[in-house]
């Protein structure tokens, strides 16, 4: 199984509520956190980003910093997707709530 069809099986929310990858849009969406999210890696546009996306067989979150650039003592690997998007979430919310 892939990541991304791991990522599709299952994805656990901030709250440990098993939900599939629609589930994580759907927090995306109604917490108002597309601005600080990026799926994707960082493409020098995106400032002030939390940065999620499949790295061959594993995930990796890392956050932009003002110029948009890979902030390196943020990044972090993970082997297990839904794990990946979770801290994307809890990244997001922080980030939301210090810069927002």
């Amino acid at each position: 199984m892939t990541a991304a069809e791991d990522v599709s099986r299952r994805t656990a929310d901030a709250e440990g509520v098993a939900v599939d990858l629609d589930g994580f849009r759907t927090a995306v969406d109604s917490e108002g956190l597309r601005r600080w999210l990026v799926v994707g890696r960082p493409d020098g546009v995106a400032a002030h980003r939390v940065c999620v996306y499949e790295a061959g067989p594993s995930w990796e979150l890392v956050i932009s910093d003002e110029r948009a650039g890979a902030i390196e003592a943020t990044r972090r690997r993970f082997d297990d997707g839904s794990e990946a998007l979770e801290a994307a979430l809890a990244s997001a919310r922080k980030l939301r709530d210090i810069l927002g």
